[in-house]
C-alpha cells in the first residue's frame, strides 16, 4: 500500500457563509439575518464570485493535469458539489460524495457575529480558549481541530492509502479540513500550528488548491510519502480571473528524541 501520487486538495469558492462573515470583519453585521441564521451551513451557495473562482480554477486544473484523476471527491455540503461541477473537470467524472471531508462543525456559534460570540456571558470563557488554545478548542456543541485531524482526516487518509497508491486524487472540501489535513500530512506540533495560523500569509484563499506530490517537480524522483507542495488560488485584483502560483516546497519533519521530551520550550 502506498499513498497516491498527486493529492489535491480545493477549498470551495465563496459562499454565502464567507461573504457575510467578510462584511462583519469590516464592522457590517447586516448580513446575519433571520434567514441566515436558520439556514443551515450545508445549504449555503457559491456566490458570483465563487462561480468565477471554481471556474478559474477548474481552467488551471485541465491545463496541469492533462490526464485527468484516477478518483474524484466531493463534500456533501452545497457550496463545495456546486465547486466540483464547476470546475468541469474531462471525462464527466463521477464523484465520491464524501462526509469524512465535510467542514468542521462550528456548533451553536456557525450563525451568529464574531462580537456576538465575545460578548455573550455563556460564551466568553469559550472565546477565551479558543485564543489561548486554537488546536485543542472545541466550540459550544461543535468539533475541535485535533478531533477533525485525529478521526475524520486520519480516516480519510487511510482510505487514500489502501485503496489509491500511486493514482491521482483530487478532493474538493473545506478550509478547516484543508488545515487538518495540513496538521497531519505535514506533522506540525501544537506550536507550530497556533503559530501558522495566527499567519495572516497561511491563511487559504476561497477556491485555493493544494497540491501535494510524492514526485520531486525537480528530478522526478519518487518519495515514499507525499513530501512536495505547491499552493494555487485564483485571483480578481487585476480585473480579471488569473491564478496565482506557489513555488515547490519541500516539507520534512524530524521525530522528537529524548532531550525535546524532557524540555518541549
Amino acid at each position: 500500500m502506498a499513498m497516491p501520487l498527486d493529492l489535491v486538495l480545493v477549498r470551495h469558492g465563496e459562499s454565502e457563509g464567507n461573504f457575510v462573515r467578510d462584511l462583519a470583519r469590516h464592522g457590517d453585521d447586516s448580513g446575519y439575518t433571520d434567514h441566515f441564521a436558520t439556514t443551515p451551513g450545508r445549504r449555503w451557495r457559491l456566490t458570483p464570485t465563487g462561480q468565477d473562482q471554481a471556474r478559474t480554477v477548474g481552467n488551471w486544473l485541465r491545463a496541469e493535469f492533462a490526464d485527468g484523476f484516477d478518483r474524484h471527491y466531493v463534500s456533501p455540503f452545497a457550496r463545495a458539489k456546486q465547486t466540483a461541477g464547476l470546475l468541469a473537470l474531462p471525462d464527466e467524472p463521477r464523484w465520491y460524495v464524501n462526509r469524512t471531508i465535510r467542514e468542521r462543525d462550528w456548533g451553536d456559534i456557525g450563525s451568529i457575529p464574531r462580537r456576538e460570540f465575545e460578548s455573550r456571558a455563556e460564551y466568553q470563557l469559550n472565546a477565551q480558549q479558543q485564543r489561548n488554545d486554537p488546536l485543542y478548542w472545541v466550540p459550544p456543541g461543535g468539533e475541535s481541530i485535533a478531533h477533525v485531524a485525529e478521526n475524520r482526516v486520519r480516516n480519510f487518509l487511510e482510505t487514500l492509502d489502501r485503496e489509491l497508491g500511486e493514482r491521482r486524487v483530487v478532493a474538493v472540501t473545506h478550509g478547516e479540513f484543508i488545515m487538518a489535513v495540513r496538521l497531519v500530512l505535514e506533522r506540525w506540533d501544537d506550536e507550530e500550528y497556533a503559530a501558522i495560523i495566527a499567519d495572516r500569509g497561511e491563511r487559504l484563499h476561497t477556491c485555493e488548491v493544494l497540491h501535494y506530490s510524492r514526485r520531486d517537480p525537480t528530478t522526478g524522483r519518487l518519495d515514499g510519502r507525499l513530501a512536495w507542495l505547491r499552493r494555487a488560488h485564483p485571483d480578481g485584483s487585476g480585473g480579471g480571473w488569473e491564478m496565482a502560483e506557489s513555488e515547490w516546497t519541500r516539507f520534512d519533519y524530524r521525530l522528537p528524541g529524548n532531550d525535546d521530551l524532557v524540555d518541549p520550550g
